[in-house]
């Protein structure tokens, strides 16, 4: 699973495309409550934010996810209805940025990483 979000990002990478600006589109289009949240927010912490993310779909890391699902559930009045708005612009990005190479595989291990991840944040949210 892990490893076809990796080898689907690598792909991108390969293609040197930038995720970054179509995830946020897709996001904020989606979510306007997320956009009213993160107005004031710069490329670089949207960049910053991608990147934690994509690390926690590719790699076990709890204590960091309980710590930032706590953070911003009470610092930022986040809801779990935006984690799974920003992990689909995720994956719709990535598949609309590979076009043809987007593959079964693919949407089957960005379908499973998501839902796995929406689970713990979940379970942290219930809780805290």
């Amino acid at each position: 699973m892990q490893s076809s979000i990796i080898e689907s990002l690598d792909a991108c990478a390969q293609e040197d495309i930038d995720i970054c600006e179509d995830v946020y589109t897709r996001f904020f289009h989606d979510n306007s409550a997320a956009y009213a949240l993160m107005d004031h927010t710069d490329i670089h912490m949207k960049g910053r934010m991608l990147a934690e993310t994509l690390e926690l779909l590719i790699t076990e890391s709890p204590n960091y996810l309980e710590w930032e699902v706590a953070n911003h559930l009470l610092a930022y009045n986040v809801n779990i209805t935006m984690y799974g708005a920003f992990f689909q612009a995720i994956q719709d990005s990535v598949a609309a940025a590979l076009g043809a190479q987007w593959n079964e595989t693919y949407a089957l291990a960005w379908k499973d990483g998501t839902d796995k991840l929406l689970r713990e944040i979940q379970t942290i949210s219930e809780a805290s």
